[in-house]
């Protein structure tokens, strides 16, 4: 650092005093032109402390905004984590649900099997009962129907008989 100069580059005052030259008590235009530049020199000093307060200033707001997003930043990385947790434990779930579909799927396909195979035992049931059918009415010469309706009205007839 050169000598009269301040470790912000700034001159001090006794920089503006070596400009003065000469000093002479006599001559007061020389003594005007050191105050004034005191006075210059006294009202940067001033200056600068206030700009160096409002830096202080804001160095301390925005610590204290650095701070307080830290401390969100560690809210926010817990519930990330809890969230997290969250998910881990709800994918187990869908893979638990998953593997139930698929046995329920499973079960399904078996019963839907199973189903047609009933219902071809059924078909063949109907069809052998319409043969029957048929060989009894060609054995009756008449229907099955009119045949049965007949034996209901010899029924009754025995019913009412026993009755009187």
């Amino acid at each position: 650092m050169q000598p009269g100069t301040s470790g912000r580059g700034l001159q001090t005052p006794q920089d503006n005093l070596l400009d003065v030259g000469v000093f002479d008590f006599a001559n007061t235009s020389q003594v005007r032109n050191v105050e004034r530049k005191v006075e210059e020199v006294v009202a940067e000093n001033k200056r600068l402390a206030v700009e160096n307060k409002k830096v202080a200033d804001r160095e301390k707001l925005l610590a204290a905004r650095v701070q307080k997003l830290e401390s969100e930043n560690k809210e926010l990385v817990k519930k990330v984590n809890a969230d997290q947790t969250e998910i881990d434990i709800l994918k187990v779930l869908v893979t638990e649900l998953e593997e139930e579909k698929n046995r329920r799927d499973d079960q399904n396909e078996y019963f839907k099997l199973k189903n047609k195979e009933l219902a071809e035992a059924k078909a063949l049931r109907d069809h052998e009962f319409y043969m029957l059918n048929r060989v009894v009415e060609s054995m009756l010469e008449t229907s099955v129907n009119q045949r049965f309706e007949e034996l209901k009205v010899e029924d009754l007839r025995v019913e009412r008989q026993a009755e009187l």
